[in-house]
């Protein structure tokens, strides 16, 4: 198998992240991001020798029985480690963290070092180092050297890109996408790094941290480099300040607050809400003065003020999974100033459902606009849009045995072996159809089968049983990924 046929079937297809134009993901692995700190211990020996006792006598004397003391003391480097997944790209490495998305340029990555569960990817004088089953450090490892074969040959990567369009009537011509905006900028302003920095610390009383004990995603998405340093200039800049003791009651335990209220003779019942709101109206503040630690901030109402005019960047960042940028959003958000946040990233959406004919980011568009409308309590709206993305999974459009078939890299009987394994009912998909059954009715997939996909081999009959065996709960995966794979092999005979 020559080097180009290794790296197609190597192909993640759909992967769950946002793929910049033109590019193709070659591989996913779950890994866990470490982070090392020293940790020091004492351990405390008996050593061997004699010592001076004092014997269970009335005389003093020397005696056998009390040892000297030997104390050892050792640093040793321990891992913190935080779960993310690792997508390789022709050109990138992207870590997707539960808050965002580090990317490592593969220009910049000047050594690899590989143990039997890590790997560490070192790009100049830094170092990431990722913990990994030891099949997948071999399976990156193997595909990084495919890639440092293709550079040293010469080979276009735009051979591997799997966009196509379907023209009505006629086979698949494959073409790029279109360029994207230049919204999809990744860069950051100062304004969106204080906004984020000061959701992430200033909510609840913080003293100012080690370098290594900040949120990693104030560095990968924020590009803040020293937490400690940024954290004391927003304090010189008075978005934050010492807690006054009611700040400092929101923060303690419900058994702490309990404990205020019986010494001061106040009523212990309530939510924690209540409870707070009884000690700030009734107990003194010279009372709560010892309960505010020094050296510990919170959000002033300068800070307060400034988060709440910039409410829409802690929304990008919560909704991280929406790959919205802070570029796009300006940008949209000029145009409308009074729109809402939600409004904004409709838009958003919509214009990227516009600007690419790539039916897979299409689908996983419609998945965020699901959770939009969900979020919102729109279930119907909610609904429609997720049958959508089921729609675009049965169809084929985005199968990658159907398309591996129409670019000639298997022949019929390959296709036909493989299809089945290659129909993927997503799990989380299934699952929230089903929890969405009072708001479905057929009027919903009549509305649905008007639109016409480039390709669509599940006939809409099956699709319909399908979806009635979700909404009732008797849906079999086996069965319907046998019905379906048929349906292929049909549709792709003819």
């Amino acid at each position: 198998m020559g080097v180009k046929e290794e790296l197609r079937s190597l192909i993640v297809w759909n992967p769950n992240i946002q793929l910049r134009q033109g590019e193709v993901c070659f591989f996913f692995s779950k890994v866990q991001y470490g982070t090392p700190h020293l940790e020091t211990t004492t351990k405390v020996k008996p050593g061997i020798g004699l010592g001076v006792v004092v014997p269970v006598t009335k005389h003093f004397g020397l005696g056998l029985g009390k040892r000297k003391v030997k104390t050892e003391i050792s640093t040793q480097k321990v891992w913190d480690k935080e779960s993310c997944e690792l997508y390789v790209m022709d050109d990138r490495i992207a870590l997707k963290f539960k808050c965002g998305v580090m990317d490592i340029d593969l220009g910049t990555v000047t050594n690899l070092k590989v143990n039997k569960d890590a790997l560490t990817i070192s790009c100049g004088a830094q170092d990431h180092v990722l913990f990994m089953p030891n099949r997948d450090v071999k399976r990156f490892m193997s595909l990084f050297n495919l890639i440092v074969q293709v550079e040293k040959m010469g080979l276009d990567m735009a051979d591997f890109v799997p966009g196509y369009n379907n023209a009505p009537n006629q086979a698949p011509v494959y073409a790029p996408t279109p360029s994207a905006p230049e919204t999809q900028s990744n860069t950051v302003s100062d304004d969106y790094a204080k906004a984020i920095f000061l959701w992430a610390m200033g909510r609840k009383p913080a003293t100012i941290k080690k370098r290594d004990e900040y949120p990693r995603y104030l560095y990968y998405e924020c590009n803040i480099q020293n937490g400690p340093e940024f954290h004391k200039e927003m304090i010189e800049q008075g978005y934050l300040a010492p807690p006054s003791p009611a700040d400092t009651i929101s923060s303690l335990k419900v058994g702490e607050l309990k404990e205020i209220l019986q010494e001061n003779g106040l009523t212990t019942t309530g939510k924690k809400a209540d409870l707070v709101q009884s000690i700030v109206a009734n107990v003194p503040n010279e009372k709560l003065v010892h309960l505010v630690a020094k050296n510990v901030y919170v959000l002033s109402d300068y800070g307060k003020q400034f988060l709440e005019a910039h409410d829409g960047y802690v929304q990008i960042h919560t909704h991280s999974a929406w790959q919205i940028t802070q570029a796009e959003y300006d940008t949209e958000k000029a145009a409308t100033p009074n729109a809402k946040f939600n409004d904004i990233c409709w838009r958003i959406f919509n214009r990227r459902i516009t600007q690419t004919q790539e039916i897979s980011a299409h689908r996983n568009i419609y998945y965020n606009m699901y959770t939009l409308t969900k979020e919102e309590g729109r279930n119907k709206d909610a609904l429609d849009l997720l049958l959508r993305v089921l729609y675009i999974d049965l169809s084929g459009s985005d199968n990658p045995a159907v398309d591996s078939y129409r670019r000639g890299w298997m022949n019929q009987s390959e296709f036909a072996e493989r299809v089945e394994s290659s129909i993927l009912f997503a799990p989380a998909v299934v699952k929230e159809i089903g929890d969405l059954e009072e708001s479905f009715s057929d009027d919903m997939l009549t509305r649905l089968y008007q639109w016409q996909l480039p390709t669509n081999l599940c006939p809409n009959t099956l699709f319909t049983d399908i979806v009635h065996s979700i909404i009732a709960g008797t849906f079999d995966e086996a069965k319907y990924k046998g019905y379906l794979a048929t349906e292929y092999r049909n549709c792709i005979r003819k």
